[in-house]
């Protein structure tokens, strides 16, 4: 073995009528190391698809860090968002986490704005919200 780690999706889901595809990579954290796996798993994606359907590239994640968040929301791959959505589990715990916990009043509200940002928009979903449209 070379160490290089094989890569498969978490999760695959097909839409039965029209064929696309919603390829989910799943991380409980999104650290900064994971930010190249992430580029290289949808560019490993990209060259398998043979389809004319395309896919959609999902992160559901359980990261408590606001800043983590939104750099995971604002990824970007040839000008646009990598992911088509970030999808948390309860994107109200690292706001109450970081308040709670980060003694810095200034980073702790910058990351919360850019964070508060991304749920406004919908690039920040909580999984019963992305659940339910599916």
């Amino acid at each position: 073995m070379n160490g290089s780690k094989t890569r498969q999706v978490d999760l695959a889901l097909v839409h039965r009528a029209s064929g696309r595809r919603k390829m989910i990579s799943c991380k409980w954290s999104v650290r900064s190391d994971r930010e190249e796996q992430f580029v290289s798993d949808f560019q490993d994606y990209s060259e398998l698809d043979r389809s004319k359907h395309g896919f959609d590239y999902i992160l559901v994640t359980n990261e408590f860090d606001p800043a983590r968040l939104a750099a995971a929301c604002e990824v970007q791959r040839h000008g646009k968002p990598l992911f088509n959505t970030v999808v948390h589990v309860n994107p109200k715990g690292p706001q109450v986490a970081q308040n709670a916990f980060m003694p810095q009043p200034g980073k702790r509200a910058a990351g919360n704005l850019r964070m508060n940002r991304h749920i406004e928009t919908g690039r920040l979903s909580s999984l019963d919200a992305w659940i339910d449209e599916l």
